[in-house]
């Protein structure tokens, strides 16, 4: 069988909220809640379109390859943050609510990556200011290449 590159991208909204910190320094989370305390400190997006569970059966066929690359786009008026990282077989994408990019191997039923280069630790403080604005519209672009 010949190989094939494949590429498949996930398109949703959140928005921002007051009490997002992103100091968490090995994880970054996008939630479908409207709700966030101080203590969500990996926390960037609240609202989401999605959650884990509701990613397209291809994207999660994609990203349990071995070999995947998933890569996090967060755009917020005209600037951007990106985070890439890789897929596991172990992703279960069974969490309705959540997802979580993360710079270890541990995986959750909230997991979409792994290995990530950043945490949410690492944005921008610029970028983390703007996230704390309510009324923020967050574009988030997720991929996944194999």
């Amino acid at each position: 069988m010949a190989w094939r590159y494949m590429k498949i991208v996930e398109r949703f909204e959140a928005q921002g909220h007051v009490n997002v910190a992103a100091t968490h320094p090995t994880t970054i989370e996008i939630t479908r809640s409207s709700h966030l305390t101080k203590r969500g400190d990996c926390v960037v997006a609240v609202g989401s379109t999605k959650g884990a569970k509701g990613l397209s059966d291809e994207f999660k066929r994609a990203a349990r390859s071995a070999e995947a690359k998933v890569t996090l786009t967060l755009d917020l008026g005209d600037e951007s943050f990106s985070v890439s990282g890789s897929g596991s077989p172990w992703l279960t994408f069974l969490d309705p609510n959540d997802m979580v990019f993360r710079k270890s191997t541990f995986v959750s039923d909230r997991t979409v990556m792994v290995l990530a280069d950043w945490a949410s630790i690492d944005i921008p403080r610029g970028f983390v200011r703007n996230l704390k604005d309510s009324a923020a519209y967050v574009s988030v672009r997720l991929s996944v290449e194999v």
